[in-house]
């Protein structure tokens, strides 16, 4: 059977955590983390046949994947490797541990604001400067579409807004027009930002995985957004092939599927999550100063993304299942024991039996016959099979006194050997 038992304030540690299976790889760039992470939602979602059960939002994957309700992803803050391994440590096949924690998150969000500036340019055109390098960049899908990604891509001192990005899928054949024609009437907006989650993860012997959560509805503070700022996030430089393997197929077979929003969602979400742990977290190159300044109120700390938490376990452990049966056994023990004690005192000093023993044997052995034992005192072996011959001889007989015939062993004797 199984039982369960609570421990309460454990102090565990937190933050921008990656199984420790692949804690190195993917931390210089992120796009590995990105795949790892997303994996299991995609294998989830890439049969159209099987619907997303909306109902029953949020839906965990994987290590820190949470689908959420009203078109969201997030992609938890999760337990250290470390952390994770101490206890692992503990387990033995068939246990496992339930750790639930609140921690931060990092969301993507669908917005529907885009539909109504699609034939509104000039919008479009505060989002879209070229001297600082905020320009669409594509990627083509080689079925006559392509991938359009507009971010806010500059690194400059001040407090900027990074939480925007525009996805989108538009054609991109040779009688279409440029995709940066088209963008706004195809691009899909997120916002991505840092909320308050809580996050519930089974560890067994050998992994982590998140069992289920929910998040808060509203953003944590300014204060805890500086993820978003002044980071020169690079996603048109390293994370194209990779959105164009994720997103290629809603271009054509795929576009009325109802995974759209949910794969978008989700790819928006792991692309800065991924990115933001590889720059800034314990997988980085670092150490880099730059990564941790304390002169510069815009930019995030490492020491501001790695915590200790009053977190909560409930262990499962392998036990006996309580049973009429089992207590029977249990009350036995005594009784057995006590059986068993009996028996070796009773034939402590019998090693055959009472009337016939080796005691019988030895003593009525002619001395000359154990000859053919030599040599045999160790092993106790014999290269060939050895006879014994028992001679009974008969006292002579005195009147008025009995007394028992004696016998007499003869090792390798001929004839008909007695017995008693």
């Amino acid at each position: 059977g199984l039982q369960n038992s609570t421990l309460k304030d454990t102090e565990g540690q937190y933050g921008l955590a990656v199984p420790g299976q692949v804690a190195n790889v993917g931390g210089h760039i992120g796009v590995a983390l990105m795949v790892n992470a997303t994996l299991p939602f995609l294998e989830a979602s890439a049969n159209d046949s099987i619907l997303p059960q909306f109902s029953i939002l949020p839906q965990a994957y994987g290590f820190n994947t949470l689908l959420l309700p009203e078109k969201s992803t997030a992609f938890l803050d999760g337990p250290m490797p470390d952390y994770v391994s101490s206890i692992q440590m503990k387990l033995a096949e068939g246990e496992s541990q339930t750790v639930t924690s609140r921690v931060h998150a990092t969301i993507s969000t669908y917005s529907n604001t885009t539909q109504s500036f699609r034939d509104d340019s000039s919008w479009w055109e505060q989002y879209i400067e070229f001297d600082l390098g905020i320009s669409i960049e594509t990627i083509d899908l080689y079925n006559n579409y392509g991938i359009g990604l507009l971010v806010n891509n500059c690194d400059v001192e001040s407090p900027g807004d990074k939480s925007w990005c525009f996805l989108g899928i538009a054609p991109s054949g040779k009688d279409d027009p440029p995709i940066n024609d088209t963008f706004q009437y195809t691009a899909l907006e997120f916002n991505p930002r840092r909320h308050l989650c809580e996050g519930k993860w089974t560890v067994t012997k050998d992994t982590v995985e998140l069992a289920g959560g929910y998040c808060s509805p509203g953003s944590l503070p300014d204060s805890d957004q500086k993820f978003f700022t002044n980071i020169s996030f690079g996603f048109n430089e390293y994370y194209m092939p990779t959105l164009s393997e994720f997103l290629g197929a809603f271009a054509t077979e795929r576009n009325s599927s109802e995974w759209l929003y949910p794969t978008f969602t989700t790819a928006v979400a792991a692309m800065y999550w991924s990115r933001i742990t590889a720059l800034i977290s314990h997988y980085s190159w670092g150490p880099d100063k730059s990564f941790d300044p304390t002169e510069d109120p815009y930019r995030i700390k490492r020491s501001e993304v790695y915590h200790h938490v009053n977190d909560h376990i409930v262990s499962t452990r392998i036990t006996m299942n309580l049973s009429w049966i089992l207590y029977l056994v249990v009350a036995f023990q005594p009784v057995l024991a006590v059986i068993l004690f009996v028996t070796a005192l009773t034939f402590y000093q019998t090693p055959m039996d009472g009337g016939f023993s080796m005691v019988a044997v030895l003593s009525g052995v002619r001395k000359e016959s154990l000859k053919l034992l030599e040599g045999a005192s160790l092993s106790g072996r014999l290269s060939r099979p050895v006879r014994m011959k028992i001679a009974v001889r008969e006292l002579v007989s005195v009147p008025g006194k009995s007394e028992p015939p004696e016998t007499e062993d003869v090792l390798g004797g001929i004839g008909y050997n007695q017995t008693r």
